[in-house]
């Protein structure tokens, strides 16, 4: 059933995904190795009643048939155009991904650290396993299966870290062979192809004024930022480059999260004028914690990133 459904959407999709076939891709849908899912408690069995975008679904208990709406732990998909919010480029495609992966009637398992974990809009926050025919097991992990395809950023919430390492692992390898939303040109012709730019996060260790992204031109041509794009691994922290923002080999920029005054104290500083941190405090111990600095040309592609630890 599932491998028929993936089949069908190969044709409407193929236009708009990385070049990797679908049809192949949904059906080896993650099963990572040696049942990593240990640290986590399986808390309900639910139905799948539809996908809202690339890391949210909605379902229904099994037994007590409660419909719950669902954020996916681990990645934060490029976000769906609504009627009331334009979305990122990647969204519509990885939501395609996500319904190719989890249909409608779909039997999932749902963990987490603590079942009272939830997120915004006090969505439950859990991991999913989909049930496989072939081993009679709820052993598919979904967010793996999409951030292993391309479709997600590495997202931790510290408390329900225990699967992190795992899909940090997996966006890796779709970062380096450039699957999904990390195509080159997923969102359109690359502008200024020749741009080399490095990122380096300082964090502000509890003090917003001393949190910075700083953005340097390490290739030999000139790069205008005009118009590019810098966020977080949230929604939250997007900045957009003021016109002007150009860079010669060598030059930089340093983003301020906090409040300031654009070229001071150089003319190399801009500011963001947050009240709050952007960027999560790492840990390794007993789970790997981080966040991550995205630069995204004018079209929405992604150019260059930095993560942490």
């Amino acid at each position: 059933m599932r491998r028929m459904l993936a089949a069908a959407l190969t044709v409407a999709l193929a236009a708009t995904v990385a070049p990797t076939s679908l049809a192949d891709e949904t059906a080896s849908l993650g099963q990572p190795a040696n049942n990593p899912w240990s640290n986590v408690q399986a808390w309900e069995t639910a139905i799948v009643e539809r996908v809202v975008d690339g890391d949210t679904v909605i379902v229904n208990d099994e037994v007590t048939g409660a419909q719950s709406r669902v954020r996916l732990l681990g990645i934060n998909a490029p976000e769906k155009p609504t009627t009331k919010k334009p979305g990122n480029c990647g969204g519509e495609q990885a939501s395609q991904w996500l319904t190719a992966l989890l249909p409608v009637g779909t039997r999932v398992r749902l963990l987490s650290s603590d079942r009272a974990s939830t997120g915004k809009n006090m969505r439950p926050q859990r991991v999913v396993l989909a049930y496989n025919d072939t081993t009679g097991d709820f052993d598919q992990d979904v967010a793996w299966g999409m951030a292993e395809r391309g479709w997600g950023l590495w997202f931790t919430v510290p408390s329900e870290a225990s699967m992190s390492s795992l899909y940090r692992a997996a966006i890796e390898g779709a970062q380096a062979n450039r699957r999904g939303m990390w195509e080159p040109q997923l969102c359109g012709a690359i502008e200024q192809p020749n741009a080399s730019l490095s990122l380096r996060i300082s964090r502000g260790n509890g003090n917003v004024a001393d949190e910075t992204v700083t953005i340097r031109n390490t290739g030999g041509t000139t790069v205008d930022l005009t118009g590019w794009m810098l966020r977080d691994a949230g929604n939250a922290g997007w900045y957009t480059f003021p016109g002007g923002s150009v860079l010669t080999p060598g030059d930089y920029r340093t983003v301020h999260t906090g409040k300031g005054r654009d070229r001071r104290p150089t003319g190399h500083d801009v500011y963001r004028d947050r009240k709050k941190e952007l960027y999560v405090d790492p840990g390794t111990e007993p789970n790997l914690v981080g966040d991550g600095a995205y630069l995204l040309d004018r079209a929405g592609n992604y150019r260059s990133w930095r993560e942490y630890p």
